[in-house]
């Protein structure tokens, strides 16, 4: 949609500096909306252009955080270490965000090891929880979703299996609970 009301596309650039009214009366009201680093972020199911980044009522990203796992992600506070572990190899990166559904990796361009998608993984890192004084060890077998190479980092998708009520789904929903409190008294100012 450009900005002359009379002429619309559907090209996800075209939305770029449009105000938040207008992108509802064109798109309805989104399935979702949440905050993410400090803008709003609404999520269009059944939209060809599926997010978009709201800051001060105007579009500023279009596309930008696609979420694919239909379900809430949150941050590490910290950097966690995360290790990836196939049949013949064990690579180690960094856990950016995690949901109940599954996972992103980042780990170096420069690892030899390759991840093709659709394999098996088994996800190991330590999670913070605020009651436990040390870190929980998580382990979940998942599944290489998607793998997206950037200059010096590749980011690795994966999918966990269906909620099966295990105590590391268990131990999952409670940290992504804790981490929901903490992001939201940080945001607040508590």
């Amino acid at each position: 949609m450009s900005r002359n009301p009379g002429h619309q596309t559907y090209g996800s650039k075209s939305f770029l500096g449009v105000d938040r009214p207008v992108l509802e009366a064109f798109m309805g009201i989104p399935a979702i909306s949440f905050m993410y680093k400090g803008n709003e972020v609404y999520v269009y199911e059944e939209a060809g252009i599926n997010t978009f980044e709201i800051s001060n009522g105007v579009v500023v990203k279009s596309n930008a955080v696609p979420d694919r796992r239909k379900a809430f992600r949150v941050s590490p506070s910290t950097q966690v270490k995360a290790k990836l572990r196939t049949q013949e190899d064990e690579i180690t990166g960094y856990l950016k965000d995690i949901s109940i559904a599954g996972a992103l990796v980042t780990i170096s361009a420069a690892n030899k090891s390759r991840l093709d998608c659709g394999a098996t993984v088994f996800l190991k890192c330590s999670l913070p929880v605020p009651e436990d004084k040390s870190p929980h060890d998580f382990v979940v077998k998942s599944t290489v979703y998607r793998v997206a190479a950037r200059s010096d980092t590749e980011r690795v998708v994966l999918i966990f299996p269906p909620w099966d009520h295990s105590p590391h789904h268990q131990f999952l929903s409670r940290y992504i609970l804790f981490r929901q409190v903490e992001m939201f008294l940080k945001s607040t100012g508590i």
